[in-house]
């Protein structure tokens, strides 16, 4: 942290400016992403991927800026990523099942409606 309290204040107007800016635009292109993942996936898929913000975070402080990475941050690091992995392996097998059990009901349909021509029954199961 900077002991000195000039460097952290805005008086140059570039430094308000790009302060400013930095946050309307990465704020916007969040929100826009945020808004095509529930679009296309569900909400379900933004709310598990907002912890992952944190690992990210920890991974760039450790290259970018050279901090250090504690023992519990790779822990808890590791516990968000298996957590997340489950959440969409179990979301993975519901969706399986639902298109299964979808399919099932059409082929169904599908033989009722030529058991009714031929007059007999065809049970798929």
């Amino acid at each position: 942290m900077e002991p000195n309290l000039h460097e952290w204040s805005l008086v140059p107007a570039i430094r308000a400016v790009s302060c400013i800016y930095s946050g309307v635009v990465c704020s916007g292109i969040g929100v826009c992403m945020m808004s095509w993942c529930i679009d296309k996936k569900g909400p379900l898929f933004v709310s598990v991927f907002s912890p992952l913000l944190l690992v990210i975070v920890a991974a760039l402080s450790w290259v970018l800026l050279r901090e250090k990475l504690c023992i519990g941050t790779l822990l808890g690091s590791l516990l968000i990523v298996m957590g997340l992995y489950c959440v969409l392996w179990g979301k993975t097998k519901e969706i399986e099942l639902w298109k299964r059990k979808k399919s099932h009901k059409t082929q169904r349909r599908i033989w009722k409606c030529s058991d009714h021509i031929l007059n007999f029954e065809i049970k798929i199961y």
